[in-house]
């Protein structure tokens, strides 16, 4: 989220290689059953995460 969904900022923010992004941005996909890369199929996803990160302050 904080990336703007760039592979390659996200992994520089998690000082991890771009791939590794994507295998697991791949996997996450997978577990959920939608594309979350697309923001009209992770709105969802997105809108939970917003709220866990209020909520864990």
């Amino acid at each position: 989220l904080d990336a703007g969904a760039d592979f390659q900022t996200c992994g520089d923010q998690l000082q991890i290689h771009k791939n590794t992004v994507k295998y697991r941005i791949k996997k996450i996909s997978e577990t959920l059953g939608y594309n979350v890369t697309r923001f009209s199929e992770s709105y969802e996803c997105y809108v939970a995460c917003m709220i866990y990160r209020l909520i864990s302050l």
